[in-house]
């Protein structure tokens, strides 16, 4: 796979007074030029698109979360892995090449 595309999203001082924050990364064969599409839209098959009402791992979730374990990669995913931090937490965000 060609190296992702990334977007990070924060949301501070929401419920309970948390942070919520995380890292998208977006495949090359899923770009589109308004951003990522969903691999539903692309490939059109039932593992992408949870036509049973499960969604779980795809090999695009299991890539991601080899490398990230703690990463959150597809819906069922979420309660385990969502980022939180107190508000009023300082954040340094680093770039690097």
């Amino acid at each position: 796979m060609a190296h992702p595309q990334t977007l990070a999203e924060y949301a501070l001082n929401q419920f309970n007074n948390l942070d919520f924050f995380n890292i998208s990364l977006c495949p090359k064969e899923l770009r589109t030029s308004g951003g990522c599409n969903n691999p539903c839209t692309v490939f059109n098959t039932n593992e992408y698109c949870c036509t049973s009402g499960d969604c779980g791992e795809t090999n695009y979730s299991k890539f991601f979360k080899q490398r990230c374990p703690n990463s959150f990669s597809y819906p069922q995913d979420d309660a385990i892995n969502t980022l939180i931090c107190p508000s009023g937490t300082k954040y340094r965000v680093v770039f690097c090449p």
